[in-house]
Parts: structure tokens; sequence; C-alpha cells
């Protein structure tokens, strides 16, 4: 069925097997997060993310990769780049916590949103104040 479905859906199959435990499904994971479709490998790299130990240096790497070209993909997703940086976060990429931090003080209130949401899915207590400021 993957073979043949359309590369959106290959993500999808491909990231519900693998959350199953298939390791076959998360080295296509990879492949994908990969992709030259930026739309594709962004799906694919947070997918991979969510599968991935901390410290996963491969998938650590498909990130940060696409955290370069954060300009594009928030055509595709806003604020992608503070959604990659919670994966990273979460894989325990040294420096992505900070780099949220930082996202709090910027002046652009989606941003300083974006960051908090990420940060209340670390269970960091810092996404409180921005988060009930976005919400009054």
């Amino acid at each position: 069925l993957e073979k043949s479905a359309a590369p959106a859906l290959k993500v999808w199959l491909a990231d519900a097997q693998a959350r199953m435990g298939d390791a076959k499904a998360k080295k296509r994971l990879d492949g994908y997060a990969g992709s030259k479709d930026l739309s594709i490998a962004y799906k694919a790299a947070l997918a991979l993310a969510d599968v991935s130990p901390a410290g996963d240096k491969k998938t650590i790497a498909r990130l940060t990769a696409l955290a370069a070209r954060e300009a594009e993909l928030n055509d595709l997703a806003p604020y992608a780049g503070a959604v990659l940086l919670t994966r990273l976060a979460r894989l325990q990429h040294a420096k992505a916590r900070e780099v949220l931090y930082g996202i709090l003080e910027s002046n652009d209130e989606g941003a300083r949103l974006a960051g908090a949401e990420g940060l209340a899915r670390l269970g960091d207590q810092a996404a409180q104040k921005p988060l009930a400021a976005g919400h009054a």
C-alpha cells in the first residue's frame, strides 16, 4: 500500500508503522525526511522526531537541516521554527531549549506563543506566563 501511495500518505503510513515499533518504517521516515519536497520532509522529520530516542544524532541532523530552511517552511507552516526547536529540545539538542526561551522575548506575539506552546509540550513552566497573556 505504501509503495503506491501519494507521498504525503507514504509519510502518514510510515509514521503509523514506526509508532508501532516497525524499525524499517522508521528508516523510511528518515528517507522521507530528506525529501526535496519541503512539505514531505517537514512532516516526515516531525514524525521521525516523535519516534526517536533522546540524543538521536541522525534525527537531530534532519531537524537542524530543516531549521536552516525556516523562511521557506513558514510558507507551509507558520512558526515552523518553534515546532522544530521543540522536537530538537525533546531530543536533547544542546541549544534548542535556550533558543525557545529567547523566542519568549520576541516582539512578534505569534512567535512568543509558538515558543511558549513548544515549551508547554516539553512540560517547561516558562510557558505559563506567555500563554496566560495570550489568553487574556
